[in-house]
């Protein structure tokens, strides 16, 4: 039976305790209050092969904190267990959003408290492959799809990593090579992609698909799924306009999994919290929603089945940007014979009143809208076409089914405010999103914008350094707000760079319907964890931790990610432990 050292402690108390410094002669000397080793002394009386476990939860001295850095959209119980917070408290996260220039075919990462552009990327070999739809996985990593309406040949989709380490070392230099500035990225810059170039040489683009010649692809969204890897997003979804279709991709790998026939051409495209892909067209005029408009689910979890839904009745019908809540309500916004708002109601076995077809309610708003937002508390935000922004209290409840047709004869929504170019906007807006602060953001053709609900909406902007179009979830936000996903970190700290760690543990409750991944990551201090990459768990309890072979881990940060398709139902974490050896000699 393995012999267990057992220690409970708070990360403040591991950040003053652990072994640290290595003194000239090269042997690691014990700091003044350490737990495991003698303090002053070279070595640890308790080195060698017996185990030491740190552990972190009810009933322990370090008791789960949902406040922890990195931490969010969770709480914890009276229990002290760590839970999803159906309140969607998921504000707070590093906060970024990626703005696609179709004027030079690069896209930009944009620090959205800073207004800076932090970063830049060519989307296409050659460029100009006019990228316009972004999403953003909850990882924060980011897909545009290339619309190449100027060349059908550059039809494809492409990836890029949130952050560098997940980015590639492709050239072996033993560093990333990525473009990183507030400047704009041209054609002189050894990272633009040339033509010639089957990689880029920027090693944090990571993919590039081609699709279908001629598809002109106007819709892209990540999933939610958590991969037994611990990657965060499994599937890449892009609509290709001019086949019908919905395309999957393979996530990590760009790999064309399925292409599924819809029977709309889908412009906008949405993931609700069930993991479903809603898609809709612009038009869809015709007196029996034939054609290519209209509104479609694909239901990936039941076989790709594919169900398309009758348009409103007795209204002019013209959708164009579509998103969705995390009560499951799917939200389009309307472009031509003046700006509505619908919000649609589908079948769902939790409201046994609605009909099998689901049913609509409308808002006129009044001028032509195009994209659209909710955030985590039902604040519903579309692009005004002619430049501006309208905010729709959509948190209210719909009203009851109507007894004929499928349009309820009363909105229970409501306009607040209608932003225009007398606050300071101008341009043709496109795009609406939301960032991790809850501010709103807007891009039209020659600036994107930022709005603040609670302060007066006031605006500040940020130019670009080419022409825009962009409407997608340009920030991660919708994905996480209609997913709840919650992220629950924790750090354990060892015997400073002696430590070898060695199985991690956890207790988990994930009810149906639910899902829970855990990755980890080790570091020699703190500051350098933000730096490490991820490992993926395995899926059962304990799992052998396997860092890489250079890595020197004093600390080590655990990562659960919680999910669920219904705010009622959640996972629970209730228990979290690491276990350890120190060695004789720092490595």
């Amino acid at each position: 039976m393995r012999s267990l050292i057992l220690y409970s402690l708070s990360v403040a108390t591991l950040l003053n305790a652990s072994c640290g410094a290595e003194n000239s002669g090269g042997s690691e000397i014990c700091p003044e209050g350490a737990t495991f080793c003698t303090p002053g002394q070279p070595y640890d009386p308790n080195t060698g092969p017996t185990e030491k476990e740190v552990v972190a939860g009810p009933g322990t001295v370090s008791p789960f904190n949902a406040m922890n850095s990195g931490s969010t959209g969770v709480k914890v119980d009276p229990n002290g267990n760590v839970i999803l917070d159906g309140t969607g408290n998921i504000n707070n996260l590093t906060s970024f959003i990626w703005i696609s220039q179709n004027g030079n075919g690069t896209i930009s990462k944009v620090d959205t408290r800073t207004m800076k552009q932090v970063a830049a990327y060519v989307t296409y070999p050659g460029a100009y492959a006019d990228p316009s739809r972004t999403t953003v996985g909850l990882g924060g990593d980011a897909v545009v799809a290339n619309r190449a309406s100027n060349d059908g040949n550059k039809a494809s989709a492409t990836k890029i990593a949130g952050d560098k380490t997940a980015c590639v070392d492709r050239n072996g230099n033993g560093k990333i090579d990525t473009y990183e500035s507030d400047q704009p990225l041209t054609a002189a810059s050894p990272f633009w992609w040339q033509a010639s170039q089957m990689n880029s040489p920027d090693e944090c683009v990571l993919w590039n698909t081609k699709l279908s010649v001629g598809s002109y692809p106007r819709a892209a969204g990540f999933d939610g799924k958590l991969g037994a890897d611990g990657t965060l997003g499994t599937y890449v979804y892009i609509g290709e306009y001019n086949t019908r279709s919905i395309v999957r991709l393979d996530a990590k790998t760009g790999a064309l999994l399925k292409r599924i026939n819809v029977g709309v051409c889908p412009y906008g495209l949405v993931l609700d919290r069930a993991g479903n892909v809603w898609a809709q067209n612009e038009w869809d005029n015709d007196a029996t929603g034939g054609g290519c408009g209209g509104l479609v689910k694909l239901d990936v979890n039941n076989n790709d089945t594919v169900t398309r839904y009758p348009k409103p009745t007795g209204v002019y019908y013209n959708g164009y940007g579509v998103t969705a809540d995390a009560r499951g309500y799917i939200y389009l916004a309307s472009y031509g014979n003046g700006g509505r708002v619908y919000r649609f109601v589908p079948p769902d076995p939790s409201r046994p009143a609605v009909p099998a077809t689901g049913y609509y309610e409308v808002l006129n708003v009044g001028p032509d809208l195009r994209g659209i937002g909710v955030d985590q508390n039902n604040q519903a935000f579309a692009a005004v076409h002619n430049g501006g922004m309208a905010h729709v209290d959509a948190s209210a409840d719909p009203p009851p089914p109507p007894a004929t047709g499928n349009t309820a004869a009363t909105t229970t929504m409501t306009l607040k405010k209608l932003l225009t170019s007398a606050n300071g906007i101008n341009g043709t807006t496109a795009g609406a999103a939301i960032d991790y602060d809850g501010k709103v953001w807007g891009v039209s053709d020659g600036m994107a914008y930022k709005i603040d609900p609670l302060n007066n909406y006031a605006v500040t902007t940020w130019r670009p350094f080419a022409g825009t179009y962009t409407y997608s979830d340009m920030t991660g936000y919708q994905l996480r707000n209609a997913s709840r996903a919650g992220v629950y970190r924790n750090i354990f700290g060892g015997c400073g760079g002696r430590t070898t760690w060695k199985q991690l543990s956890w207790n988990v409750s994930a009810p149906p319907g639910t899902q829970v991944t855990i990755r980890y990551r080790g570091a020699l201090t703190v500051a350098d964890l933000m730096n490490a990459p991820w490992q993926g768990a395995s899926g059962i309890s304990p799992s052998p931790i396997m860092l890489p072979a250079d890595v020197r881990a004093g600390f080590l940060e655990v990562e659960v990610v919680m999910q669920t398709a219904d705010a009622r139902i959640t996972p629970m974490l209730s228990g979290l432990s690491a276990t350890f050896t120190c060695n004789e000699a720092p490595a």
